[in-house]
């Protein structure tokens, strides 16, 4: 017995992928696209165009995901902190306070050091000083960020090294902020 309102095309396509999962695949592919980009050619060779050469997508179909390219650039940075994040969480976890902290934090940063993700943060960070868009859209991600970045190491440095002055400018030393 079909049910009133029921589509039954949907019915019988039970592999169907909802569109919900086929919009956050292709955001995937942009973002990884925009990701390789950035790293090997700079900001000015991720352009929206080649962002969606390399994605396999149409220049509308981007568009659809990321309006702009500004919007595009904040999702990037966005993933280079989550990664930054997850490899941080990893390498503290049950790591004893003080020093060895400190340490496994300071292998963790520069375990990151010339991936893809960083890269790209650098290049949109660069790109930030002549595009006041870009500014605009990925800035509250960077203060966030530096934020985030400054209170750990703020934590760590009490930890290792209590009663180390002028704590604002190691931090700002080491956060690169």
């Amino acid at each position: 017995m079909e049910m009133a309102g029921a589509d039954p095309m949907r019915a019988a396509q039970p592999g169907r992928r909802r569109q919900v999962d086929r919009s956050a695949e292709t955001r995937e592919r942009v973002i990884a696209a925009a990701l390789e980009l950035l790293h090997r050619h700079g900001y000015q060779g991720a352009s929206t165009i080649a962002i969606a050469r390399r994605a396999q997508l149409s220049q509308g179909a981007l568009q659809h995901q990321f309006p702009t390219k500004a919007l595009l650039m904040n999702a990037v940075l966005r993933r280079s902190v989550a990664l930054r994040y997850q490899t941080y969480r990893r390498a503290l976890a049950g790591v004893p306070r003080g020093l060895p902290r400190f340490r496994a934090l300071s292998e963790a940063s520069w375990s990151l050091i010339g991936s893809d993700e960083i890269s790209a943060s650098r290049e949109i960070e660069l790109a930030m000083r002549n595009d006041p868009e870009l500014a605009e859209a990925v800035a509250p991600t960077f203060r966030r960020h530096s934020a985030f970045v400054q209170r750990l190491i703020g934590r760590m440095l009490d930890d290792a090294f209590p009663g180390l002055p002028n704590k604002a400018g190691v931090i700002r030393l080491l956060n690169n902020a």
